[in-house]
């Protein structure tokens, strides 16, 4: 991120709210997913949203990898990009405890191919995902599906940028 500060403040309070990121209008989720294929499972809101709002969808290839980027420096690492902030660096530290769940302490040295995550990272607006209907009977709820998005057109970081609002900090 170009302002992580923005995106920090951003990120969601509870991991199970339907977006990763939200200001204003602007909805960011993130998504990943191991081997070569560009697939992931979503909720019906998210590539259905309330008409006004603006999502972004950001994917990418995360790899388990011996010897890779460990979960603990990616945080230490964005603590020192928050470092003037440091509300926020305690909040991200929270969330991502949350997050990681009842098995926190090991999941820190999980290890991945951040090259690989950084060079797969691809950007899709909500509303080109392949999806289910929006419209649905009645008795139909908490729909969650898999879509393949590499057939989908996608935008590069500076294209997502060029989006504004929340976006510009990606």
């Amino acid at each position: 991120s170009q302002d992580p500060g923005r995106l920090a403040a951003a990120w969601h309070a509870a991991p199970g709210e339907a977006f990763d990121f939200s200001e204003g209008s602007d909805r960011l989720e993130v998504k990943a997913a191991g081997g070569g294929a560009r697939e992931h499972y979503f909720s019906l809101v998210q590539v259905h949203p309330a008409h006004g709002m603006r999502v972004l969808v950001a994917s990418l290839l995360a790899e388990a990898l011996a010897g890779g980027t460990p979960v603990k420096r990616l945080l230490a690492e964005l603590r020192g990009r928050l470092a003037t902030r440091p509300e926020l660096a305690l909040r991200v530290e929270r969330i991502a405890a949350q997050s990681l769940g009842k098995s926190w302490t090991p999941a820190l040295d999980e290890s991945f191919d951040w090259q690989r995550a950084e060079d797969s990272l691809r950007f899709f607006e909500a509303h080109r995902i392949p999806a289910v209907p929006k419209e649905l009977p009645r008795e139909v709820s908490d729909v969650r599906f898999r879509s393949d998005l590499s057939g989908c057109a996608s935008l590069g970081l500076e294209e997502a940028r060029q989006r504004g609002g929340l976006f510009e900090a990606l």
